[in-house]
């Protein structure tokens, strides 16, 4: 992986419901990081069985 420098106002580390609504709410230059591959997981997981999400 290659080093690079980034600015950014806010850097929310999760992408869960917290974290989504905070970068939504932040409207701001914001990154949001998360360490899997979904976002908003609780969102969906109390609807859906875990082996139906892509």
């Amino acid at each position: 992986m290659t080093r690079r420098e980034t600015q950014t106002d806010i850097l929310i580390v999760g992408a869960g419901l917290g974290g989504v609504a905070g970068a939504l709410a932040a409207c701001k230059r914001v990154i949001l990081i998360e360490e899997t591959d979904r976002i908003g997981v609780q969102l969906t997981s109390r609807t859906m069985p875990p082996d139906e999400h892509p």
